[in-house]
C-alpha cells in the first residue's frame, strides 16, 4: 500500500509485495488536509484494564470536523469499517537516533480510508468520509498523480484531485468485477529498458465473474491509466490483436527492477489449482498482457514479494482443507513449484518487501495456542532463515479472522497488525526475543446499535452480543465514556429518552433505567416480566414507555408499562417479531417489522373511545380498526424498517426501498430517494423521473425533528457476497425534496433526531465500527 502526502519531509513509501523506492517522493495530498480537518478513529482501550478498576473507560474521539463532508455535518467517532492494506509513508527524520517517528503517516483502506499520523506513542486517524469507498483492496501512490485505491465492483478510487485532500470515484460501474491491485509508473527518469508506454501511468488488474445458465466462468480484468488525459483516465484492457485476453483472474501486480536498470511488469494469478504469472509485453506495437508458459505453481498464491527479475517471492495458501499460509520461493530465475508450508491452522495476513533484501509476512494466530501456532510476524533479511519478530500475546483471546486484515511495518522494530476487531502497534524491541515483543491495541471496533438522549449529551448501546454483556457508552460535548457495571449487562436491544429518564431493555424482558440524578444505569422492577424478549422501545416526554419485540413463540408482541410493570396489549400479534416503534404523550404508538423477511407487519394503536363506542373509521392506511379493552388497533401486511411519528396522525414509515408518509388524511410514497450522477442510483433516467434507489439498496433507519428535518439511512451492499460490504448514505427532507447528505462507508443502524431550544433541527447516526455522525455542527 502507498500515500501520497506533503509533509515537508523526504520521505519512503513503504508497500506490501514490492520493493522500496529508492528516490524522495512528492506526494499529492494538500498539506491543509493536516491541519485537523480530518476526524479520528477512536484509540480504544490502549491498555488492557482490569475489570473494575475504573467506572468509566475513555472512547476518545476527536470532534474535529471533515473538509469532505456535506456542510453541517461532522463525524464524531469512527467512519471506517474494515482494514484491507496498510501503506506506510517513511520519514528520513527519525532515523539518526533523534526519537523523532521513524515513519511520517500510515494510510488504511478497505471499507473506507484512514489516514493516521503519530501522535505521541500512538497514531492519530483522520478518516475520509463523504464518498463511498466500501469493498477496496489495495492502495497506492505516485509522485503528482495522489492517490489510488482498487475495489469491488471495479472501483478505482482518487485520493488528491480538485477538491484537495478528500477522495472521489474515478472508475466504476463493472459489477462483476474485483479489481484486486494497483501499480503506478515510477518517478524519475525513465530507465533504460523501462517498458511503460508515454501515456500509461499504471495498470490496476483484478478479475471477473459471470454465471450464466448456472455455468459460472471467470476471467481477468485489467485498467490501464491514461496520463495522456486531464484528467487521468482509466480504460479497460479486455483484448488485443490476437482477441480477448487468455489469462485468469489476477491478484497482484509488481513492477520488477531487471538486472540492467529497467523495469518489468509481473502479475500472479489463479487458474483452478494452479497459481500462473503473467507479463506486461509489447505485441504488433501493441502494450499488453501475456501469461508465462514457464510459470505454473501449486496452490493458491496470491501476493509477489519480487526482489528482482531472478530472485523473491510468493505468498498465499495451499490446498489443504484447513487454513494453511503458504510460501513459494524464486531463485536465480527459477520458481520452486512446490510451496513450503507455514503453520497449519494459520492464514496467511499480508506480505511485503520491506527493501531489496528484506522480506517480512504476517499470519493469523491459530486456536490452539501451543508450539509455533502463536508466531504471527515473521522476516528474513537476504538468504537467511525464516526468523520470528513477534508472537501473538499468550492468554489472550484469538480475534475473528472476518474483519481487519494487513500488516505493515512502521520501522525496523515496529509493524502495524490489523486482525479481526483491532488494530494493534506490535513493538519488536520490547524484549530480547520474539515473545517479548510488546502488542498496544490502537482501536478497537464497537458496533453502536441504538442512541438515546439530546445533540449534547446522549447513551448509545453497543456490542449487544459481546462475550462480556452489552456496552453502554455515555456521549457528550467532551467526548464518549463506556460505563463499566460491576457486573455484565443481560443482553440488551435498545434505548429510549423520555423527559429526564434513560431506558434500556432486551431479551427475555430485560429492562434498565436511568432516572433523573442517577449517575449508573440500574435493573427496573419491571426487569423480566414481559415473557418474551424486548427489541425496541419508546419513551415520551410526559413519561410513557412503550416496547415491541417478541412473544417466547417468536410471534411479534408490543407492551406498554403501567405502573413499573409491562402489560401485553392484546391484539393480534404478528408472525414475524417486531423491531420498531414510536409513541406519543396521548396514548398511540405504532410498531413495525419485518424489514429483512419475506413478510412484514406494521400495527397501529390509539386510545379507544370512552365505554364500549366503536372504534372510528379513519385509521393512517385504510385499514378499519378493531378494539381490545381500552385500544384500538389496525394491522397491516408490510416490511418495516424504522418508524417515526409527529403527533398523533403524521407518520413516516421506512419500508425497504420507500417512505410512507401519511396525515392530514392523505397518504404519500416517497420512492424518489435515488441519487443522480456517475456513481448514482440512475444516472440515465431522465431528469423530470424519478430516481429509484438501486436494487441493491435498502432503507435501515428514519427520524424526524420537524415536518421539514426528517431523515433516513440508506445502505447500499456490495454486489459480491460479502454482506458486510458497501456503504450508507444518510439523505434529509426538507419540506419539498430530497436532499442528499453524508457518505459513510459503515453500516448505521440508528437515527435518532430533534430539535433544540430554538427550534434549530439536529440529528445523530449512529452504527458499526464505533461511527457516530452529528448534524447540525453547533
Amino acid at each position: 500500500m502507498r500515500i501520497a502526502l506533503v509533509l515537508g519531509l523526504a520521505v519512503t513509501v513503504v508497500r506490501p509485495s514490492a520493493p522500496v523506492t529508492g528516490a524522495a517522493v512528492r506526494h499529492g495530498l494538500d498539506d491543509r488536509g493536516m491541519a485537523g480537518r480530518r476526524i479520528y478513529l477512536p484509540r480504544l482501550d490502549r491498555a488492557f484494564v482490569s475489570p473494575g478498576a475504573e467506572t468509566f473507560v475513555d472512547v476518545p474521539c476527536d470532534t474535529a470536523g471533515d473538509a469532505c463532508l456535506p456542510l453541517g455535518w461532522r463525524v464524531r467517532c469512527g467512519g471506517m469499517g474494515r482494514v484491507r492494506d496498510l501503506v506506510v509513508v517513511r520519514s528520513d527524520e527519525g532515523t539518526d537516533g533523534s526519537g523523532a517517528p521513524t515513519f511520517a503517516a500510515v494510510l488504511a483502506v478497505g471499507d473506507g480510508a484512514a489516514l493516521g499520523v503519530p501522535s505521541g506513542d500512538g497514531i492519530d486517524w483522520r478518516v475520509a468520509t463523504g464518498v463511498d469507498l466500501g469493498g477496496l483492496y489495495h492502495a497506492t501512490v505516485g509522485n503528482d498523480l495522489g492517490g489510488w485505491a482498487v475495489g469491488d465492483g471495479a472501483r478505482i478510487a482518487r485520493l488528491g484531485d480538485v477538491r484537495g485532500a478528500c477522495w472521489s470515484i474515478a472508475a466504476s460501474g463493472w459489477v462483476t468485477a474485483t479489481l484486486r491491485s494497483i501499480e503506478l509508473k515510477p518517478g524519475g527518469v525513465p530507465p533504460i529498458g523501462d517498458p511503460w508506454p508515454k501515456d500509461i501511468g499504471g495498470w490496476a488488474v483484478g478479475g471477473t465473474l459471470d454465471v450464466t445458465d448456472g455455468v459460472t466462468r471467470t476471467g481477468t480484468m485489467i485498467a490501464q491509466l491514461d496520463v495522456g488525459t486531464d484528467p487521468p483516465l482509466w480504460r479497460h484492457l479486455t483484448e488485443d490483436t490476437a482477441g480477448r485476453l487468455a489469462l485468469p483472474p489476477l491478484f497482484d501486480v509488481q513492477s520488477v527492477p531487471t538486472g540492467s536498470g529497467g523495469q518489468e511488469l509481473w502479475a500472479i494469478g489463479q487458474d483452478g489449482a494452479s497459481g500462473v504469472l503473467a507479463r506486461m509485453e509489447e505485441i504488433d506495437r501493441q502494450w499488453t498482457w501475456r501469461r508465462d508458459a514457464n510459470f505454473v505453481l501449486d496452490g493458491h498464491p496470491n501476493e509477489l514479494a519480487l526482489q528482482s527479475e531472478t530472485q523473491g517471492w510468493a505468498f498465499g495458501r495451499s490446498t489443504a482443507d484447513r487454513p494453511t499460509a503458504a510460501v513459494w520461493r524464486f531463485e536465480g530465475g527459477q520458481w520452486r513449484s512446490r510451496p513450503q508450508l507455514l503453520h497449519p491452522g494459520q492464514s496467511l495476513l499480508d506480505a511485503y518487501s520491506l527493501d531489496l533484501s528484506t522480506v517480512a509476512y504476517g499470519l493469523t494466530p491459530a486456536l490452539d495456542d501451543t508450539g509455533t501456532s502463536r508466531d504471527v510476524i515473521r522476516r528474513t533479511d537476504g538468504d537467511r532463515e525464516w526468523a520470528t519478530v513477534a508472537r501473538w500475546p499468550a492468554g489472550a483471546p484469538v480475534p475473528s479472522d472476518g474483519g481487519h486484515h494487513s500488516l505493515a511495518p512502521l520501522g525496523a522494530e515496529r509493524y502495524l497488525y490489523a486482525l479481526g476487531d483491532g488494530l494493534w502497534l506490535v513493538d519488536a524491541g520490547g524484549g530480547t526475543a520474539a515473545e517479548g515483543a510488546a502488542w498496544t491495541r490502537l482501536w478497537q471496533r464497537h458496533d453502536v446499535h441504538d442512541f438515546a438522549g439530546a445533540a449534547d449529551h446522549g447513551w448509545a448501546l453497543a456490542d449487544v452480543a459481546a462475550p462480556d454483556g452489552p456496552h453502554l457508552i455515555e456521549v457528550d460535548r467532551a467526548g464518549m465514556h463506556r460505563w463499566r457495571p460491576d457486573r455484565p449487562l443481560p443482553r440488551l436491544r435498545a434505548l429510549a429518552h423520555g423527559g429526564t429518564t434513560y431506558w434500556a431493555v432486551g431479551d427475555g424482558g430485560a429492562t434498565w433505567w436511568m432516572p433523573a440524578g442517577a449517575t449508573t444505569w440500574r435493573p427496573a422492577p419491571a426487569d423480566g416480566t414481559t415473557g418474551g424478549h424486548l427489541l425496541a422501545v419508546a419513551a415520551t416526554p410526559g413519561g410513557a414507555v412503550w416496547a415491541a419485540g417478541m412473544d417466547p413463540s417468536g410471534g411479534g408482541r408490543v407492551w406498554r408499562m403501567i405502573e413499573g410493570r409491562w402489560h401485553v396489549i392484546e391484539a393480534p400479534a404478528s408472525r414475524i417479531p417486531l423491531t420498531a416503534i414510536a409513541a406519543t404523550d396521548s396514548g398511540s404508538a405504532w410498531a413495525g417489522g419485518g424489514g429483512t423477511s419475506p413478510t412484514g407487519a406494521m400495527l397501529f394503536i390509539r386510545p379507544a373511545p370512552a365505554g364500549e363506542g366503536p372504534c372510528p373509521s379513519a385509521n393512517p392506511l385504510d385499514d378499519p380498526w378493531q378494539r381490545a379493552g381500552d385500544v384500538c388497533f389496525a394491522t397491516k401486511p408490510s416490511r418495516v424498517a424504522g418508524i417515526a411519528a409527529l403527533g398523533d396522525d403524521v407518520l413516516w414509515l421506512a419500508r425497504e426501498r420507500d417512505i410512507v408518509r401519511t396525515g392530514g388524511g392523505s397518504v404519500r410514497v416517497h420512492d424518489d430517494l435515488g441519487v443522480r450522477g456517475p456513481d448514482g442510483d440512475c444516472p440515465t433516467t431522465p431528469a423530470s423521473a424519478p430516481c429509484k434507489l438501486r436494487y441493491e439498496c435498502r432503507l435501515t433507519a428514519i427520524s424526524a425533528a420537524t415536518a421539514s428535518a426528517v431523515w433516513t439511512a440508506v445502505r447500499c451492499t456490495s454486489p459480491h457476497d460479502d454482506p458486510g460490504r458497501g456503504a450508507t448514505r444518510i439523505v434529509r427532507w426538507d419540506g419539498t425534496a430530497w436532499q442528499q447528505g453524508p457518505v459513510v462507508n459503515t453500516r448505521i443502524r440508528r437515527l435518532v433526531a430533534g430539535a433544540d431550544g430554538t427550534g434549530m433541527p439536529w440529528v445523530l447516526a449512529v452504527g458499526d465500527w464505533t461511527t457516530v455522525l452529528q448534524f447540525p455542527t453547533r
